[in-house]
């Protein structure tokens, strides 16, 4: 995947699903939760996805993960990893989820820090 293509399936990803992917049983964001829900790494990694990402002894930062999954994730993760880590990031934290607005401007932020278009996030008017 090219980092366009992964910002702009994450953007749609976080905006249809509507809420992070949040695992009360674990107290912590997930790559994927009991519900189906997945954070903006999981939705990329659908078809590598391993529960124990989400439950291994050193956490779920993609870092962490990709060091322990490496001959299980495509290659694409490790040279688009500070991009990754950055959606992560967005996702992860409460205030992106206070509304629209504040989840399009985290992700604007990281579209400009890593030289993206942004344009994709006019389509999204709400959550669902």
């Amino acid at each position: 995947m090219t980092p366009q293509e992964i910002f702009d399936t994450v953007a749609t990803h976080l905006f249809t699903q509507g809420h992070r992917a949040f695992d009360d049983n674990l107290n912590q964001c997930a790559y994927r939760t009991q519900d189906g829900s997945m954070c903006a790494v999981g939705c990329l990694i659908q078809d590598y996805y391993k529960p124990s990402m989400d439950t291994n002894a050193y956490g779920t930062d993609i870092r962490t993960v990709y060091s322990l999954y490496k001959s299980d994730l495509p290659d694409w993760i490790e040279s688009n990893m500070n991009l990754l880590v950055s959606l992560q990031d967005v996702h992860d934290v409460d205030w992106s989820w206070n509304s629209v607005d504040t989840l399009k401007d985290a992700l604007i932020t990281v579209a400009i820090h890593n030289e993206l278009n942004s344009d994709i996030l006019n389509s999204f008017e709400r959550f669902g």
